[in-house]
């Protein structure tokens, strides 16, 4: 298990990306430090805006390390086509809320980067495929149901960072709030919170030294 530094989400609880991407960075360039402010202009973030992670993983490969995702989520298609697309893909109801708390036509110019620079595999990954790539000392993020992940109704997307996959458990360092590090979560709870609201949702994204 790497042993990676941790950072808690801010006390408003809008900055669990942003939290996320700060351990990355501590991981690899331990001297660095990064403000709140910074690591909102790094990825992307607008005041009262919820985050894609797109630009944040950019500047992550622009620093120099290896990104790459793996989803069902079509980039391509998303690229062409917006909101469209996220109507097809998650419904009209999510596809408006989005629109409503971020900038599609952004994320849009994002995702051409993406195509170019980043590794994308088109499936839904498995507990098997994190566990993998955690054997090969990369750090795996992934955006899972903050809701299902704490017994209570509802949805919200929420990023962490999975750091070991044993027989009955997942450890994870969750930035919160609550935050709390080395959290240990069940493989059916994890699972479940990952594939929430759908199987199709799951995603992985693994980060290395190129």
């Amino acid at each position: 298990m790497l042993h990676i530094p941790f950072f808690e989400n801010t006390t408003d609880n809008t900055h669990c990306f942003q939290a996320v991407v700060r351990m990355v960075a501590k991981f690899y360039w331990p001297e660095e430090e990064y403000s709140w402010e910074e690591l909102d202009q790094v990825t992307g973030k607008e005041p009262g805006m919820w985050t894609w992670p797109l630009r944040g993983y950019l500047w992550l490969q622009q620093k120099g390390l290896a990104i790459s995702m793996v989803e069902v989520f079509d980039y391509e298609l998303f690229a062409a086509n917006g909101k469209e697309y996220l109507v097809d893909f998650v419904g009209q109801a999510v596809a408006d809320e989005q629109d409503a708390h971020s900038n599609i036509e952004t994320e849009m110019e994002y995702t051409k980067q993406v195509l170019e620079k980043i590794s994308v595999t088109k499936k839904i990954p498995t507990l098997d495929d994190v566990e993998k790539a955690i054997v090969q000392e990369k750090i795996v993020i992934c955006n899972v149901n903050s809701a299902s992940l704490n017994n209570i109704p509802g949805y919200s997307g929420h990023f962490v960072i999975v750091l070991d996959v044993r027989d009955s458990a997942v450890i994870i360092h969750d930035p919160g709030q609550p935050a709390k590090a080395q959290r240990v979560v069940s493989r059916t709870d994890f699972d479940r919170a990952w594939g929430s609201p759908a199987a199709e949702q799951k995603n992985m994204v693994v980060v290395g030294k190129r």
